[in-house]
């Protein structure tokens, strides 16, 4: 049973979490759209809502067109968007979270309140930890694909987790959680359906090999939706059409650029601007914290290590699947906007590991429970007072969010008011550059360029090949 002055702590945890993402949810109201935003939004002066269907030319992510298509079309969907990512995060974190809690750690009572405060502390931490907070959270365009998917992926592990301890479903319930669900989910994105076939066929594979009983179907309803997904995904008309108009080099011309690629999205994450280091010590915190005073003592220290490094290896597999798929899969790298799976991998292992800490320290510990329980609550405050130090950071992301809008609004009431007087063919503007987010160019016949034209409806008001360029000068937000 939980201590009552811990389940004080985790009240006050959660408050003080969900006031953070709170925090960042109200920064949605500087959301501006952006890269393709300009290409899937309603155009600026169009007579009624529209959005194109990118499935055909694009990318083929039929999942992500639709929910373009659908919300795209809304009055403030750039603003609603965010609001939408962050509690998809929060809520993925949280059904994986109470699956592993109800699971595994023999806890009944208070297990959501357990459940709710570690997820919103982890999906608080993968908004301070993405490197381009905005290209993850806050870009429609990219949120589908890259972070929802993500989000989405958790829950459906989740449900699995609890489906192997749970009786026999029906087929309609198997079918709408291991089929639909992750059918959908994997034509978000493709790192997404990747995880999903491994999601899936690893237990399978240990079941066969271990003669363990398992329930099969949900897993074999999940490995054929997650397989059918990337199949859609990979030869679809739009992902076909994007891999030949974005593959410049050859495979192996290619290959060699790749593994410091791929350090370089963990480094980033990890040694990172904003001492990442820190939010994963925050993150292992508090697994070890929830270990001690919550979990039964169920794993011996021997084991603790092996089941950490299984943990590390599993985490380290994961992030090169998603780098794998983004680096050949598109035939671009694309690390930064698929910086949220990296995120969501390394705080997950850091709770993981020291939830096994905790474990181990219940088995090695030699002076009494008082004594842990000291050395957890000094590591407690220490964590407390590390996370303060993000305060400035916090501000200086909001006071990011504000000029990023003010610059934005500026440009689009000069781009407006250009067209309307026909006064040049060419209207130069300042370029506004995000990080992991490309920005228009000085050359008019450059792509992005067009996406921007076909908002402001530039070459219908001012001729064929007229329309928006970049006056030389940069404006950099977020890096």
């Amino acid at each position: 049973m939980i201590d009552s002055k811990l389940r004080w702590c985790l009240a006050a945890v959660l408050v003080l979490a969900c006031l953070g993402l709170l925090g960042f949810a109200s920064l949605s109201i500087y959301a501006r759209p952006v890269h393709d935003d300009f290409y899937f939004s309603t155009p600026v002066d169009s007579p009624s809502p529209q959005s194109n269907w990118g499935y055909w030319d694009d990318n083929g992510r039929l999942s992500s067109t639709v929910v373009y298509s659908l919300l795209y079309p809304l009055p403030h969907s750039i603003q609603i968007a965010p609001l939408i990512t962050i509690a998809l995060t929060f809520v993925g974190f949280l059904v994986f979270f109470y699956a592993l809690i109800k699971q595994f750690s023999g806890i009944r009572q208070y297990r959501l309140l357990l459940s709710t405060s570690t997820a919103s502390v982890a999906a608080l931490s993968s908004m301070f930890i993405v490197p381009s907070f905005y290209a993850s959270f806050y870009w429609f365009a990219a949120a589908p694909p890259h972070t929802w998917s993500i989000s989405l992926t958790l829950m459906y592990l989740g449900l699995l987790i609890n489906r192997q301890h749970a009786k026999e479903g029906g087929w309609w319930q198997d079918g709408l959680l291991f089929f639909i669900f992750p059918l959908f989910t994997g034509m978000l994105y493709e790192s997404a359906a990747l995880l999903l076939i491994l999601i899936s066929a690893i237990p399978l594979v240990y079941a066969r090999v271990q003669n363990a009983k398992m329930p099969s179907r949900p897993l074999w309803l999940g490995l054929g939706a997650s397989i059918i997904s990337l199949l859609l995904l990979l030869f679809s008309p739009g992902a076909i059409s994007r891999r030949h108009a974005t593959t410049h080099h050859g495979l192996l011309e290619r290959l060699p650029g790749y593994p410091s690629e791929l350090w370089h999205s963990l480094s980033s994450l990890t040694f990172g601007p904003t001492h990442n280091l820190t939010i994963l010590l925050i993150t292992f915190a508090c697994g070890l914290l929830i270990s001690l005073f919550a979990f039964k003592k169920f794993v011996s220290a021997k084991k603790a290590l092996a089941y950490s490094l299984t943990v590390i290896v599993l985490a380290a597999a994961t992030i090169a699947v998603n780098a794998t798929a983004i680096w050949f899969g598109m035939g671009v790298p694309l690390m930064i906007r698929s910086y949220f799976l990296t995120a969501a991998v390394l705080i997950i292992a850091a709770i993981l590991i020291g939830v096994f800490a905790g474990q181990a320290a219940k088995q090695l510990s030699r002076y009494g429970r008082r004594a842990v329980t000291g050395a957890a609550i000094v590591l407690a405050v220490a964590v407390f007072i590390s996370g303060l130090a993000y305060l400035p950071y916090a501000r200086h992301m909001r006071g990011q969010m504000v000029d990023f809008s003010k610059s934005w609004d500026a440009r689009n009431q000069e781009i407006v008011t250009a067209t309307s007087q026909k006064q040049r063919c060419l209207v130069p503007v300042t370029a506004i550059s995000i990080y992991g987010v490309d920005h228009i160019s000085t050359n008019s016949s450059f792509w992005l360029n067009g996406e921007v034209d076909h908002y402001y409806d530039t070459h219908k008001k001012l001729g064929p090949k007229c329309g928006v360029v970049a006056d030389g000068t940069v404006e950099k937000f977020f890096y």
